[in-house]
């Protein structure tokens, strides 16, 4: 076996790292957007999946964070509203072992309208409500 004793062709490295790319300069840009779309698409695909409930039943979608993320993270989950701005988290929802949600399942939260830069605005689990008496 001989070896090489020219250089090869694009990706040996080089000034623009090994993928030769000529946007080297807005990759950030580009990984920033996969990451809207990545997160645009999970959310439509979760509300197909919460569409038959909320069609079924008195459902509606709301948001809590998930803890332990590094950044802030929602997680649209189905809940049954009790009162203006108080719902209760439906035990439909299943919690995925690799998330630590900030709210559980049958928990009465009190939520607020809050805008998201690529989704609207929803509305967001930002408090329990203590129901024992």
């Amino acid at each position: 076996m001989a070896l090489l004793n020219y250089k090869t062709e694009g990706g040996q490295g080089g000034k623009r790292g090994h993928s030769n790319m000529e946007h080297w300069d807005y990759t950030e840009a580009i990984k920033e957007a996969t990451r809207r779309r990545r997160r645009s698409q999970s959310k439509r695909i979760v509300e197909s999946e919460f569409e038959e409930y909320i069609n079924e039943e008195e459902f509606e979608v709301i948001y809590i964070s998930l803890l332990d993320e590094g950044t802030a993270v929602w997680r649209p989950v189905l809940a049954s509203p009790i009162r203006e701005n108080v719902y209760l988290i439906s035990d439909e929802n299943t919690i995925p072992e690799s998330e630590k949600w900030e709210f559980l399942p049958s928990d009465e939260v009190l939520c607020e309208g809050r805008a998201f830069e690529d989704q609207g605005k929803a509305l967001v689990a930002i408090k329990k409500i203590n129901t024992e008496q």
